[in-house]
């Protein structure tokens, strides 16, 4: 038999995240079609990909996401807390936009010291599993579109952004999700690979 070329596997991008209700997904999809008027070029988040990402993994190869779907023994997340969508605005600055985010908020201040547990606990199993840890500080934030190329319709949709509001409903987070990312012609397609 011939020698077959050794191609690389295929690697998986994956994040750990938490959903929203479909009522908060509503919400944000009222307001991201009130932006999309303006006609920037920005890639706009599906409403059925609105989520809130905890941490991104990136690249991972078989047996890291192998290990990613086994949380360790034991394991009690600190979960049932409630968060909303709250407030908008733009990574690196609405000046120079290249992330459009809707904030996060939580109920009380312990709803977001929970929020702040489990993005951590999920900091740790990035590590376990061999990656490095993440450069910047977790500003939980939902990311609402990507600009693609700062045209002249992108000043009336930061404008839009500062004067509007954005406060939805509360809703409780009561799993932690794995998802794997594939790029596809229609955009992001977005898999369930672990639910705890």
């Amino acid at each position: 038999m011939d020698n077959l070329p050794n191609y690389p596997k295929p690697l998986h991008r994956c994040f750990f995240a938490v959903k929203f209700s479909a009522e908060i997904q509503d919400y944000l999809a009222t307001i991201i079609n009130s932006l999309r008027v303006h006609g920037a070029d920005v890639a706009w988040t599906p409403q059925r990909n609105v989520h809130l990402t905890l941490r991104f993994l990136g690249e991972l190869t078989d047996q890291q996401l192998r290990q990613a779907t086994q949380l360790p023994d034991g394991t009690v997340l600190p979960l049932g807390f409630r968060l909303r969508a709250a407030g908008l605005g733009a990574f690196p600055t609405l000046r120079s936009a290249r992330v459009l985010w809707a904030g996060v908020e939580g109920e009380t201040p312990e709803d977001r010291q929970r929020l702040g547990e489990l993005q951590q606990m999920t900091e740790g199993w990035a590590r376990q599993i061999g990656l490095s840890p993440e450069g910047r500080r977790y500003t939980p934030h939902i990311t609402l579109g990507r600009v693609r190329n700062p045209s002249a319709g992108l000043r009336t949709v930061v404008d839009a952004m500062t004067v509007g509001e954005c406060l939805s409903p509360f809703c409780t987070i009561a799993e932690l999700l794995l998802m794997r990312s594939t790029l596809t012609e229609r955009g992001a397609e977005y898999e369930v690979v672990g639910r705890w």
